[in-house]
């Protein structure tokens, strides 16, 4: 009896911690105090700041930030200093505020947890969902071919050995464990059936793939490690996760498979693609959350290949065609390579790029010797091939910045030599004309991105542009000047009417006339009355309107304004009676009472 009372004791505790932990740890309702409900009724003026708190504490973690910055924002919004808390505040309102951010502090990772799920969630379903369009192929190979049991056991001995919480690995292992079964298939007419069964599913799931990734099968790297199957589902799973980012994380892996190929220590290949990965993923992708949680994937079963793929690479070499880059990006998976599902097909290709009015033809010239040269040297081939794929795609797509990010892609491969480098320094001296400057890769360091906006600002993007822009702004400067001659040509007409034929020379020749006026008008003293000198334009002080539209008094000086105060000169006249040599000037200037305007041209000469 006394047992069966303590059973019942303990069942009441569990329960209710259960419960309780359950109300604690729940998100968002938790951050509401007792639930959302009471909140919207007791703090109504606060619930709608209080949702746009939480928002802000799921984007941050959807950032990748961590959980203590998150927590620090959170208590930000919601505290003191926060916008969604006044005077009028009542006190209850407060304290759910005041929980709500002990509770971030106390259950941050937990929240963490439950938000990149949330986060996640559709990308994963959508995966599922075209994974399974060749899930089903894989499970008849397997069980036409002999391999069902060797695909499980395999399967579970790579997930033993990643230990990760991570949701795609599950859904795609058993893709990825082909690569170590496929030895022991059989033979057999049924086996080969399905087969050629499974690669047009493949064909069928990239055809859909690159329509939305748009990057041609034969440049994509990711997954090369595990053949044909290897690359089909890392595209399947890169378009859903981290499409911007899919280029740059796309030639960080070109670099990789090429710095295998050349002998460089494994673990200094690994880790400069760790820190490409990571420097694209907070530079490029917005989707931050799902994007890293397949460049997370792609590193760890690159992992489980390296040592392998690595010894590999020492006798690889595929060789490659002539191939056309002009902007045809929807080429899907096409076929197995010699046969294999999961051997390495990656090729040494020779680029041609497009010639259009974006791309000179003399960069293609350029590219292509490059890419003949280099394609010779296993150290440099597939980067080359795939910087030019680069180039093909900024100019489609991003069209902006494409020349100096080729040229920065170019000088920044590693291991080049021979004629293939000179073949570089040579299309670099195009592409950058400086040579005092080496381009550098964009978003390496502060200075790093400074340098490469310099870079930017100095390219010769488009010579063909450059031209039409030059001749354009030559053409704008040519009409403007024509019609500024043009008004200043009607403006002296209408300065010369009949008061001002003296000044305007109409009966002497040009030299004659500037030399009457030099006569005219000279500086007068104090104590004379002859006719002033034309004063400098700088020298003459400020136009009084109220005194110029009155009549000057006799004896004193008439101010004769020549146009404005800008691009006009004053002259001065003298209003003298009694003098008897300009008399006659006197005449003309007393029914002059309003200003006479003369080109400034004229007064420059005088």
């Amino acid at each position: 009896m006394a047992a069966l009372v303590w059973f019942n004791v303990l069942v009441l505790v569990v329960t209710t911690s259960a419960k309780s932990f359950t109300n604690v740890s729940a998100f968002p309702e938790s951050l509401y105090g007792s639930n959302a409900t009471d909140f919207r009724k007791e703090c109504p003026d606060q619930f709608s700041q209080m949702d746009s708190c939480i928002a802000l504490y799921k984007d941050c973690f959807v950032l990748m930030r961590a959980t203590r910055e998150c927590d620090h924002e959170f208590c930000g919004c919601v505290g003191d200093s926060g916008y969604i808390r006044d005077d009028s505040t009542p006190q209850k309102c407060l304290d759910h505020l005041n929980s709500a951010c002990v509770a971030v502090h106390s259950k941050g990772n937990l929240f963490k947890n439950q938000i990149v799920e949330e986060n996640t969630k559709p990308a994963v379903k959508a995966i599922e969902k075209n994974l399974n369009q060749i899930r089903s192929a894989q499970k008849t190979v397997a069980e036409q071919c002999g391999i069902e049991s060797k695909i499980k056991d395999e399967e579970a001995r790579m997930l033993a050995l990643l230990n990760t919480t991570n949701q795609l690995f599950p859904m795609t292992m058993t893709f990825f464990a082909m690569v170590n079964v496929e030895k022991f298939i059989s033979k057999s007419e049924k086996c080969q059936k399905s087969i050629d069964l499974y690669e047009g599913a493949l064909q069928n799931l990239d055809k859909a793939t690159v329509n939305r990734l748009e990057i041609p099968y034969r440049f994509w790297f990711i997954g090369a490690e595990f053949g044909s199957i290897g690359r089909v589902v890392t595209r399947a799973l890169a378009v859903e996760t981290c499409e911007n980012a899919s280029p740059e994380l796309n030639h960080h892996s070109v670099v990789r498979v090429n710095c295998y190929d050349r002998r460089v220590d494994r673990s200094v290949c690994d880790e400069k693609y760790h820190k490409n990965t990571k420097h694209t993923l907070s530079t490029t992708e917005s989707k931050k959350l799902k994007c890293k949680m397949f460049t997370d994937l792609i590193e760890q079963v690159q992992s489980l290949r390296a040592a392998q793929f690595y010894e590999e690479a020492a006798d690889y070499y595929g060789d490659g065609l002539k191939i056309d880059v002009n902007g045809d990006f929807t080429r899907g998976f096409e076929g197995f390579y010699k046969d294999s599902m999961t051997n390495r097909e990656t090729k040494n290709d020779i680029v041609r790029l497009e010639a259009s009015q974006n791309s000179p033809l003399i960069l293609q010239q350029l590219y292509e010797d490059v890419s003949l040269q280099c394609k010779k040297s296993k150290n440099s081939a597939d980067v080359v091939t795939s910087c030019a794929f680069k180039y093909a795609y900024c100019i489609h797509k991003i069209k902006k910045e494409c020349m100096v990010q080729l040229s920065i892609c170019l000088n920044h491969i590693d291991g080049i030599d021979g004629i293939c480098e000179e073949k570089i320094k040579e299309i670099s001296s195009f592409l950058w004309p400086s040579t005092a400057t080496t381009p550098v890769p964009t978003g390496e360091s502060k200075a790093a991105s400074g340098e490469t906006k310099a870079i930017t600002r100095g390219a010769k993007e488009d010579s063909f542009w450059w031209a039409a822009r030059t001749v354009a702004l030559f053409g704008f400067i040519v009409l403007i000047t024509l019609l500024i001659i043009s008004i200043g040509a009607a403006i002296y007409q209408q300065g010369c009417v009949s008061g001002a034929r003296r000044i305007c020379g109409e009966n002497h020749s040009m030299n004659q006339g500037k030399q009457e006026e030099v006569r005219l008008v000279e500086t007068p003293s104090s104590s004379s009355s002859d006719v002033g000198t034309a004063a400098e334009p700088d020298a003459v002080a400020p136009r009084n309107d109220e005194q110029n539209d009155q009549e000057p008094p006799d004896g004193e000086e008439e101010i004769v304004r020549i146009g404005n105060d800008d691009n006009y000169g004053f002259i001065q006249i003298g209003n003298n009676e009694e003098n008897s040599q300009h008399s006659d000037m006197k005449t003309e200037t007393d029914s002059i009472h309003n200003f006479i305007i003369i080109p400034q041209e004229t007064v420059d000469h005088a």
